[in-house]
């Protein structure tokens, strides 16, 4: 059964921004900048995650876990030529038993109303039924027409679309994919600008040197290596005078 995947990638797109992203470079550094760029872009991957296990889980009826399992991210790294972490989808066609059936459990006759799916809009199947293999797998199956490639089956399990094709297809739930998206720009935005913030205030402190004595403390501001002092070594003087007074 084929697999099938689907990728989602978050990047920063600079353009328009050239100006901004110049002057934070000048100020924070070339090699802090592209390390929030992709810490965003990691954040904003993984929330794509919580998203989907929701979003999944509210239109199809699949649990949670079962989406987690089939969802991984390739982080970004701020050696990346081209920053971007990618959230990635796998996974085969899901069996309808896993997308809450009713009933859910095998019956001794096959129910007259057929099988109700939730995770399919409550869509009924007239003809199909619950039933235990002999190898103990439990799945929702009905009668197919034997033909050249299975003559001696009489019945076959049946499935839905495969998780990628949930949230990639229109059918399956294109608003999911565009919801993801939408949710991973707010989500990488938000994230950028608070380590913008963090290396601000770190800045701050770092330019904010402290010299004490007597009681109180005089404040000096250091810039690239340099102390702004001539103001602040008269303020010594004078300290230092009333203080031998």
């Amino acid at each position: 059964m084929e697999i099938h995947m689907l990728h989602l990638d978050v990047e920063m797109k600079v353009d328009g921004y050239k100006d901004i992203m110049y002057a934070m470079r000048k100020i924070f550094g070339e090699k802090k900048i592209r390390a929030a760029i992709a810490d965003a872009a990691n954040r904003a991957a993984q929330g794509i995650g919580t998203d989907a296990k929701r979003m999944i889980r509210d239109r199809w009826g699949l649990k949670p876990a079962y989406v987690m399992e089939r969802f991984k991210v390739n982080k970004a790294t701020a050696g990346q030529t081209h920053i971007e972490a990618t959230a990635i989808f796998h996974g085969k066609p899901i069996p309808l038993i896993d997308l809450a059936p009713t009933p859910s459990s095998v019956t001794s006759k096959r129910p007259k109303s057929g099988i109700k799916v939730k995770g399919l809009s409550n869509a009924k199947f007239q003809h199909a039924f619950i039933a235990r293999m002999e190898s103990g797998h439990i799945g929702v199956f009905q009668k197919i027409t034997p033909g050249k490639k299975r003559p001696r089956l009489p019945i076959g399990e049946m499935f839905s679309l495969s998780l990628p094709q949930m949230i990639y297809d229109k059918k399956g739930g294109g608003e999911i994919r565009e919801t993801l998206r939408k949710n991973s720009g707010e989500r990488f935005e938000t994230r950028f600008l608070q380590q913008i913030e963090r290396m601000r205030k770190e800045r701050e402190e770092n330019e904010r040197l402290y010299l004490c004595g007597s009681g109180f403390c005089v404040q000096a501001l250091h810039y690239r290596g340099y102390f702004v002092a001539l103001i602040f070594i008269l303020y010594l003087s004078r300290w230092s005078i009333r203080g031998a007074l």
